[in-house]
């Protein structure tokens, strides 16, 4: 698989997208964090899809996976890029 992209589950609420990218530089740069946040509760979701410059970076970040963050394990996988077919079915 060559993504660019992980997906980090476990995100305490008091960290900022500031924190995450501090968090992840270190494996390499970083073009984008999407850390959503609830509409109604103005909360993060305490999840995030972060966006390396080359794959490489987004392999070495699954260091993270299993760190302990506020009495959380973080998860850290390779994001799996939706396919409109899988959309379509999700919806039908």
């Amino acid at each position: 698989m060559n993504s660019k992209k992980i997906y980090v589950n476990h995100i305490p609420a008091s960290y900022d997208t500031d924190a995450i990218n501090e968090m992840f530089s270190s494996y390499g740069k970083i073009l984008k964090v999407d850390y959503p946040v609830d509409k109604k509760t103005k909360q993060t979701k305490g999840y995030a899809f972060i966006t390396f410059n080359d794959s490489a970076s987004a392999q070495n970040a699954l260091e993270k996976n299993d760190v302990e963050l506020e009495e959380k394990k973080l998860i850290v996988e390779i994001a799996i890029e939706k396919t409109p077919e899988k959309s379509e079915k999700k919806k039908g």
